[in-house]
């Protein structure tokens, strides 16, 4: 995929402080950065999608914005985002642990996500 437009991380980073009109505020400039952009996908998660990813939403030839992220924004952003008009979907992922002990017995556990696809909300 040539471009697409993501979401600040710090945008998505909720504060405990934040009250639900603070996240309503957040999630209305979040979305009009992503009207903004005129891109056709706005990716709405502080992680970089993966090539796969990117894939699967070029192939939904629409709007479509990517979410994921603290629950209590999302609330907010998802609506927001489809009463703008994108298609709003997030990843499905399988998640697989593994542990590697390593030679001084310490154990390292390492969590692969592998891209299964994309559920539309």
């Amino acid at each position: 995929m040539s471009s697409f437009h993501q979401t600040n991380k710090w945008d998505l980073m909720v504060p405990t402080t934040d009250t639900v009109e603070d996240l309503k505020e957040r999630a209305a400039a979040i979305v009009a950065q992503c009207v903004r952009s005129q891109e056709p996908v706005c990716v709405v998660m502080v992680h970089t999608p993966s090539t796969e990813q990117l894939a699967d939403l070029q192939k939904l030839a629409t709007r479509v914005a990517l979410v994921g992220g603290q629950l209590g924004l999302m609330l907010q952003v998802v609506p927001a985002l489809k009463k703008a008009g994108f298609k709003v979907v997030e990843a499905i992922t399988d998640r697989v642990s593994v542990e590697e002990t390593q030679p001084d017995g310490t154990v390292i556990k390492k969590s692969i996500f592998k891209h299964e696809g994309l559920r539309t909300l």
